[in-house]
This record gives C-alpha cells, structure tokens and sequence, in this order.
C-alpha cells in the first residue's frame, strides 16, 4: 500500500538549534502512530510540520503524492484536522456550535449553516457518543468531553487524517480508555491517527506502529511490540523499566513496569 503521507529526509531548526535531524516517514491510511518520546525530542514539531504550519529548512513533504504546501489551506482543511489537547474556549459556545465549526473550511466564518452541516454534525456527534451533549456549553463539559467535541468537529469536517498532540493529557484514567477506545474503532473504519503520547501503555494499546523519538532523531519505528521494548525505553528515557507480558482470555497484554515497582 502507497504512503497516504511521507516525509522526506526533513529537517528543522529554531533560531540555529536543529530539531528535527533527517526525518523519512510514511504513514498510511487507517493506521494509528503513536510518536514516544521525552519532552522537547521533536515530535510536537513533526506534528507542526505535518500540519503545513512549519517549513522544513530541507527536505519535503508529501500528501497523496503532492508536495504538501502545493496544497491551499482550504484543501488541506477538509482532509487534514488538528486536535490539540484539552482545552477550554474563551465563549461558551454550545458543543453542537463546536462541532459546526468543523464545515467552516467550505463556507467561511461567517456563512450560514446549511441543513447538511448540521446533518453532518449530528452524524459526527452520534459517532462518538457525545449526541445527548449537543446543547449543553462546551466550557461546561468534562475533559473527556471535549476531547470528543473535538474529535466530532473534525469528522464533520471531513478529515481522514488526524494529528493529535498528547490526546489525553489532563483527563481522568476512564476517559483516557474511553478516548483510546473512539480513537482505534475510528481508524478501523480507515480513518488515520498520528498522536503523540507520553504514555508507553497506551502506545502498546492503541498503535500500528510506534515512532521513539529522541533529540529530533527517529530510534524506532516500527510494531509496538518489536519497537516498545525494555532496551529501548530505557535508553529513550534514561530510566530502568521492564516491558512484560501478562497472559490474557484472548492472549497477552504486554505493559510497562518502572523496574522500582517490582
């Protein structure tokens, strides 16, 4: 199968400081990646560029084969979505005002809603769970919820690609399960996932394919089993962990263990 997506050789710095070192990725349709790595290794960075929101000093990026800023944003808008973590909006705008913001790249701001938007909206909503939310205000949800209000938005706005800066962060461990849980069904049905995650379980959980960054370099890339290892996640993180098995009703689980808790 081609790369829905794929990274050239890319590099980048700020102000003379190389932070992305060499980057050739390929990513494709329906998979999750999960991008593993200590703070400040890169991988915000990567997602920026992916986004066309930061030029790579060298090297390209390709989307469905065009070179990504050969693309008007309008284009990239109903393809591509950004769901940055949680977040709280300044107006208490409803969570179906929210998710109608998701058609703005084929209208404009300040256009009317069409009865198909807010078909597409509920429709989104209804995916996700959140229908029965749809007047409540977003500023008066959990984070979980607008996480998901989130995730609708981009449905509705038609994205088959979904760049996801540290997803969970700041919820509470049933929402991160029930957010994982939307996020693998999602791309079952072939929509596309690349996140970064601070969290090696939920890589192990989630994942296609696993990316360890450190110092805007790639160590790994691969299946989360092959590339989520004791070895490499004490050499990632500078730490003595143990990645284990534990035996399951449909087979084994593997999670990770700081070596002093065992």
């Amino acid at each position: 199968m081609s790369a829905l997506m794929q990274t050239l050789g890319v590099n980048f710095a700020y102000r003379g400081r190389k932070v992305l070192h060499d980057i050739s990725l390929d990513f494709r349709a329906g998979e999750v990646v999960s991008l593993l790595g200590p703070n400040g290794s890169g991988k915000t960075t990567l997602l920026k560029v992916l986004l066309g929101l930061l030029m790579p000093q060298s090297g390209f990026v390709h989307f469905e084969g065009r070179l990504l800023q050969s693309y008007r944003r309008t284009e990239l808008a109903k393809r591509m979505a950004y769901v940055p973590q949680v977040h709280r909006e300044a107006f208490a705008y409803t969570v179906e005002e929210v998710v109608l913001m998701g058609r703005m790249p084929y209208h404009g701001f300040f256009s009317t809603y069409s009865a198909q938007d807010r078909v597409l909206a509920q429709t989104a909503m209804a995916k996700v769970g959140i229908g029965h939310l749809q007047d409540r205000p977003y500023t008066e949800i959990s984070g979980g919820e607008r996480q998901l209000t989130l995730i609708a938005r981009a449905l509705a706005q038609g994205a088959d690609v979904f760049i996801m800066d540290e997803p969970v962060n700041g919820l509470d461990y049933g929402n991160q399960m029930r957010l994982l849980s939307d996020i693998v069904g999602l791309a079952r049905e072939g929509l596309t996932f690349i996140m970064t995650t601070h969290f090696p379980d939920h890589a192990l959980m989630t994942a296609d394919r696993v990316i360890l960054f450190r110092e805007g370099a790639v160590l790994a890339d691969g299946h989360p089993a092959a590339v989520v290892t004791t070895g490499s996640l004490q050499e990632l993180y500078r730490i003595e962990v143990k990645v284990m098995n534990i035996p399951g009703q449909t087979g084994s689980a593997r999670v990770c263990v700081p070596a002093w808790a065992l």
